[in-house]
């Protein structure tokens, strides 16, 4: 329905060893990730939350079109569907690194971005979730908060009518524990989780960077936009 087309969970998490909860990891495409325990909610139940459908996207999913997904999450809203967005952000620079660093461990990984136009495409990705909020709102969700935040407590409280913050609470420290780094596993000979470079020039691995200051400079504009306005 909202026409998007990508992966929702990485590779190298799924078909893992013990892997039994299946998941639609792309349109028509299933497989099997770990299963986690259900949170011990201090008063009401997972039972009597509304149901909810998670989806996760990246601005390319809808080829960097924010009108595009506006319009997709008006049409449903126009049908009576609630749709909640969340907007999860990262340091730019961060986001940068890591996606080089990762590449550096598995090139076939995004193959046709080249290292050196990962600053564009992340400016790029951060113009497109400002536009969106713009258009259809939302809460914004830090990464170097998690699991700790107010936004994750408020999404929490929409789950469930009766909810309130000791359920929200519990729900995210549930999540916080149940998916912790130290608990991942990803499938043997991948290379997904890696120990990252502290330093994280902004000239980028090896001044893959050096000429790309601008978009960095971009990026970082619209995060601290988007963060103070939460």
């Amino acid at each position: 329905a909202l026409g998007m087309d990508g992966s929702r969970y990485p590779g190298a998490f799924h078909h893992t060893d013990g892997a039994s909860m299946p998941l639609e990891i792309m349109p028509g495409w299933a497989a099997a990730i770990p299963a986690f325990p259900p949170a011990a909610i201090p008063k009401g139940s997972f039972e009597e939350a509304e149901r909810w459908a998670l989806e996760k996207a990246h601005p390319e999913f809808v080829g960097f079109e924010a009108s595009r997904l506006a319009a997709q999450v008006r049409d449903l809203r126009g049908n009576g569907v609630a749709v909640e967005i969340v907007y999860g952000v990262r340091c730019p620079l961060d986001v940068m690194w890591s996606m080089a660093e990762y590449k550096s461990r598995d090139p076939k990984w995004y193959k046709k971005l080249p290292v050196g136009e990962i600053p564009r495409f992340i400016a790029q990705s951060f113009e497109v979730l400002a536009e969106a909020r713009t258009l259809l709102g939302g809460s914004v969700i830090e990464y170097e908060n998690l699991p700790d935040g107010a936004a994750l407590n408020r999404l929490a409280l929409r789950l469930a009518p009766a909810w309130g913050e000791a359920e929200a609470t519990a729900w995210r420290a549930h999540a916080a524990s149940a998916t912790g780094r130290s608990k991942r596993e990803q499938q043997r000979g991948t290379g997904f989780l890696g120990t990252p470079d502290q330093a994280r020039d902004p000239d980028g691995p090896d001044g893959a960077w050096a000429a790309a200051g601008a978009d960095l400079e971009a990026a970082k504009v619209v995060h601290r936009r988007l963060t103070a306005e939460e």
